[in-house]
């Protein structure tokens, strides 16, 4: 009915916009599977690394922890999540040096080094590394 009413245009205007919208939805889904293995590797990557890793907020306030915080520091990631990551540094100095980084990077910093006591009370051996993402 549509056919002959409109003289064919109708089916070709359909079979078109089906095309572009399956082509459109294949590449989202193709997208989206990408995004998904991403964030599986990162997962994997921050759940196994030996470094403790963390990210923080711009009042140094950890918003996750990798797990082998409890075998580098002693604590649990939910003990220290959400705590005040300059209460953990052997020199405080370096909350001002992290912030600096942060005003001359766009507040991204990576690879920072800070000494952090461990729950026992004393500093371990090694450093961590921060990664802050928030601005």
């Amino acid at each position: 009915l549509s056919w002959l009413f409109l003289g064919g245009t109708m089916i070709t205007s359909v079979v078109l916009i089906n095309e572009h919208l399956l082509e459109a939805v294949t590449k989202l889904v193709s997208k989206s599977n990408a995004l998904q293995e991403s964030e599986l590797e990162y997962v994997d990557l921050f759940e196994s690394v030996a470094d403790v890793m963390y990210r923080a907020d711009l009042n140094g306030k950890i918003i996750r922890i990798s797990p082998s915080c409890l075998e580098g520091l002693g604590y649990s990631p939910e003990e220290m999540v959400g705590t005040v990551l300059s209460d953990y540094y052997v020199n405080p100095e370096k909350r001002s040096e992290l912030a600096q980084k942060l005003q001359e990077n766009e507040g991204i910093v990576t690879n920072f080094e800070a000494q952090l006591y461990a729950k026992n009370g004393e500093p371990p051996m090694g450093f961590s590394q921060c990664q802050i993402l928030e601005k």
